[in-house]
């Protein structure tokens, strides 16, 4: 699982943290026969506009990426 909110909201470009753990992922799988499957999580803790932007960056990889989650707290952004 990765939020690559935590990146972004920092200034880091989203493409810089994809790219850079599918490497990881990619190294894994060829160097130690370690496969890896990619979750994008969105910060509970920060809007839903802020991961609507996420989603937005992400649909140009979504073939890196096999799944969907939630993490954080939800701390001023209750499920309803």
């Amino acid at each position: 699982m990765f939020d690559p909110q935590t990146h972004t909201e920092r200034g880091i470009a989203f493409k810089t943290v994809i790219n850079g753990i599918n490497k990881a992922v990619e190294d894994a799988k060829k160097d130690l026969n370690i496969s890896t499957i990619l979750i994008i999580s969105y910060l509970r803790h920060l809007s839903e506009k802020s991961a609507f932007k996420i989603l937005e960056k992400s649909i140009p990889y979504k073939y890196k990426i096999t799944a969907v989650g939630l993490d954080s707290s939800e701390k001023g952004n209750l499920p309803s």
